[in-house]
């Protein structure tokens, strides 16, 4: 009985297995339907998009480093949002500029790399 059962078991995965693989045959083999030659091409959709940036009216705190952060790195973020950061070692925000030079193109120069981040290290603390 045990044997009958076991069988039973097999046939009806079988006859399941057979069903989905042959079942969906019929979607794998349709061809993507080409472009009929007399269709007019699609052409991309633009929009204007306006976006506001925040103004900021504040300068960074006086200290080395100040007249550097004021000239590049007000471009794109207000002295608030910086100075919101959380606390970085003078590693971590050289890590940071560093990866605003290389992977966003902040305009500032290599050698001012470290002075930038020993200033935020100070203003911000650690």
């Amino acid at each position: 009985m045990i044997y009958r059962n076991t069988a039973a078991i097999r046939v009806k995965l079988l006859l399941l297995t057979s069903t989905l693989v042959f079942g969906s045959l019929p979607l794998y083999s349709q061809r993507p339907t080409p472009p009929r030659p007399d269709a007019a091409p699609t052409q991309p959709h633009w929009s204007k998009v306006s976006v506001n940036l925040p103004v900021s009216t504040r300068l960074f705190p006086e200290g080395e480093g100040a007249i550097t952060a004021n000239s590049q790195c007000l471009i794109c973020h207000s002295v608030e949002m910086v100075l919101s950061q959380p606390p970085r070692t003078q590693a971590q925000w050289t890590e940071t500029v560093n990866k605003m030079r290389n992977v966003y193109g902040a305009p500032v120069a290599a050698d001012q790399v470290e002075t930038l981040a020993k200033y935020f290290t100070q203003v911000i603390g650690h």
